[in-house]
């Protein structure tokens, strides 16, 4: 009986190439973000996505009227 082909073996040298790694840290530095953290813009982000909350008097207005 006839072995199976070595399928890995056949197709290691097209997949396994060396690559330039990034230096994350000095990326870091940079202002380089993997992840944008929900609310990192603060108040502004949360205007600008529920816009008709926002325009909702504050409890400061209303104390002064």
């Amino acid at each position: 009986m006839k072995t199976p082909h070595n399928l890995v073996a056949k197709h290691a040298r097209t997949y396994n190439k060396p690559t330039v790694q990034v230096d994350r840290k000095k990326a870091a530095r940079k202002g380089y973000l993997k992840h944008k953290k929900p609310g990192a813009s603060g108040l502004f982000n949360f205007q600008r996505r529920y816009p008709v909350v926002s325009a909702l008097p504050t409890l400061s207005s209303i104390a002064s009227h």
